[in-house]
């Protein structure tokens, strides 16, 4: 495995503790967005992943529901 593996399994795996903790849901919307994320070398701006999202990738995600996560990515 590299790094950015590690690194993925691990964000992975403290969002799923995090929502478990909080009584939230860990749902596919969640992790398409958080592996999105990580997929990027770069930081990338929340307009260009709302974009990425609804364009249609395995789950259409609506910009409410990647501003709304991208705040509790922010909690973790």
């Amino acid at each position: 495995m590299d790094k950015a593996t590690d690194e993925f399994g691990q964000a992975r795996q403290n969002l799923a503790d995090f929502l478990r903790l909080n009584s939230l849901r860990n749902t596919p919307e969640r992790n398409a967005l958080l592996e999105t994320i990580y997929s990027f070398d770069v930081p990338v701006q929340a307009e260009e992943l709302s974009r990425i999202m609804s364009d249609g990738g395995r789950l259409r995600i609506s910009r409410a529901t990647v501003y709304n996560n991208l705040k509790l990515f922010e909690d973790l």
